[in-house]
């Protein structure tokens, strides 16, 4: 499983940057907690994300195994942007969608809502 010190040391061997690991780690766990809010905090509540750098920095981001890249590909968009690199920017930013778009749907699938009843209607 990933985690926000492993993503920023990928993703700084793969993209040249001089960005501070405190921007590269708050977007992390802003994507983290975005993905808890809306996808997993309802089926497991008891499953937290990351919630400060670099305590921590070594806890596993939630979304694992063929779907960990999807950070990588958050952090590189974000990075190229910082840069102003827009058609760097666009790319990855459309690559990381369309990964985070599959986890989403994979969750879902796997993780069926509970259902919710009416009484006294």
């Amino acid at each position: 499983m990933a985690t926000v010190n492993q993503v920023i040391a990928k993703v700084d061997g793969l993209v040249p940057n001089a960005i501070e690991a405190e921007w590269k780690a708050a977007a992390l766990l802003g994507l983290d907690r975005r993905i808890y809010e809306e996808l997993t905090s309802q089926d497991a509540p008891d499953v937290r994300p990351p919630a400060a750098w670099p305590e921590d920095g070594d806890q596993p981001l939630l979304a694992s195994g063929a779907y960990e890249s999807l950070y990588e590909l958050y952090l590189t968009s974000m990075v190229f942007f910082w840069q102003s690199e827009y058609a760097a920017y666009n790319n990855a930013s459309a690559l990381y969608e369309n990964a985070l778009g599959e986890y989403m749907r994979q969750y879902r699938r796997t993780h069926m809502p509970k259902a919710q009843y009416f009484t006294g209607l």
